[in-house]
């Protein structure tokens, strides 16, 4: 299970966790309010193979899910969300003290 968080105005922050079990993407998400999670929703998707069988195109269920689990991990982190270690402290540093031009902004700014 990863989680990652975002920060809104006055000191309030949003949660969206998501697994990958087998073929089937688990996501949940809320708000934290006195550091514990007050859950909004919860979807639980079974991926189907993508595809003709038999072609170059073709993606089993498997491969399908770490495709969807992979992609909705990078659209939550270009809106703003930052991913939580095991220690509860965000995996990537505080803010940052420069701008660098060649990597895309996030889409939240």
């Amino acid at each position: 299970m990863r989680e990652f968080r975002q920060r809104l105005g006055r000191g309030q922050e949003r949660y969206w966790m998501i697994d990958l079990r087998k073929d089937t993407v688990i996501t949940s998400w809320g708000a934290v309010v006195d550091g514990k999670h007050r859950e909004h929703g919860h979807t639980e998707d079974k991926v189907q193979p993508k595809g003709k069988a038999d072609t170059k195109a073709f993606m089993s269920a498997k491969e399908n899910a770490v495709f969807t689990h992979d992609r909705a991990i990078r659209k939550k982190t270009e809106e703003g969300y930052v991913e939580l270690g095991l220690d509860g402290k965000p995996l990537l540093g505080g803010a940052a003290d420069e701008i660098l031009h060649a990597r895309p902004l996030p889409k939240n700014l």
